[in-house]
């Protein structure tokens, strides 16, 4: 597993088992090794209870976006399609989360 791919496992595993919820859209590509790397027994527990949706994409969005109850990061992609780590935007503004949240929503209705 790559290494980034472990960091996220980590980070969502860390927040299911504090009684956080996660959200998930993500791409074909990488649906089956994140979630397979995720503790079998916390994603059985998770999903029971609600705490972990994942929507699978089909086609490749080219974004990258992470939202929590504090902030907001939203990641650009090179005309290329390669992650582009100078055009990652952060915030802490409520008006930026409760646009993030907005487009998330958007992506997970319509892709």
């Amino acid at each position: 597993m790559k290494s980034s791919m472990k960091i996220y496992t980590v980070i969502i595993e860390q927040v299911l088992q504090k009684g956080g919820n996660v959200e998930l859209i993500i791409n074909d590509e990488i649906f089956e090794s994140l979630i397979d790397s995720i503790d079998p027994e916390i994603k059985k527990r998770s999903i029971e209870n609600g705490c972990l949706k994942v929507h699978e994409l089909k086609d490749n969005l080219n974004l990258y976006l992470i939202i929590s109850d504090k902030n907001t990061n939203l990641g650009l992609f090179k005309n290329d399609g390669s992650f582009d780590q100078n055009r990652l935007l952060t915030s802490e503004n409520q008006q930026a989360i409760k646009w993030a949240n907005n487009l998330f929503e958007n992506v997970k209705a319509n892709w």
